[in-house]
């Protein structure tokens, strides 16, 4: 399926991760440089991906109390200059790290592929691998995810939306959790190290 720049991850109406299988992954926080090397097509990323900083912290409540969620922010030299912000939530399925990408505040940029891909109130969805000190994302694009679905027979709820020039997974969260646990972890599903978007994160401080 075709999007900007014949590029699109796949995106879904609900979130893709369950409550009880949301964990906290305390060696995330911190700051961070992200690295487009390892995608198939470095310049899918924009420049806000991958020249700003990345901070990563707990979200508060109103009584500002830690949630079980992460806020991350892309800003670009200090914190209060221009910023795009996501929420995150890291579950776990199949014994694998997977976090669940939603948009917290952004307006479309041209400068930032996150936000492109995470405009609207949808989720996306990237694996996490834990290399050599660094932390990859891959994130499942939408051709991997229609080819999961009319060649590999994966049960998934869908519909194309022409307006943005997309599929959009429809399916309950719990639905789409189970696809995830059932079929993600298996490289003839998924290759994760072979997606177009994968970012290595590397930690400033």
């Amino acid at each position: 399926m075709a999007g900007c720049d014949d590029y699109t991850m796949i995106c879904s109406l609900n979130p893709f991760y369950i409550e009880k299988q949301v964990i906290l992954l305390p060696q995330i926080e911190g700051v961070w440089h992200a690295n487009p090397k390892l995608s198939l097509d470095p310049s899918i990323w924009k420049t806000a991906d991958t020249t700003f900083n990345w901070t990563v912290t707990r979200k508060l409540d109103g009584n500002k109390n830690p949630e079980n969620e992460y806020l991350v922010k892309m800003y670009r030299n200090k914190p209060d200059s221009i910023s795009f912000s996501y929420s995150v939530k890291i579950f776990m399925a199949d014994n694998q790290l997977y976090a669940d990408f939603s948009n917290a505040s952004n307006i479309a940029s041209d400068n930032s592929r996150l936000t492109f891909e995470n405009h609207y109130p949808v989720h996306t969805l990237a694996k996490i691998i834990n290399r050599d000190k660094q932390i990859i994302l891959s994130w499942l694009n939408d051709e991997t995810m229609v080819s999961m679905i009319e060649e590999k027979r994966v049960r998934a709820s869908f519909r194309w939306i022409l307006s943005a020039n997309r599929v959009l997974l429809t399916g309950s969260s719990a639905q789409l959790f189970e696809m995830v646990e059932k079929y993600c972890n298996e490289t003839r599903f998924v290759d994760w190290e072979k997606q177009e978007a994968m970012l290595t994160l590397t930690r400033v401080n």
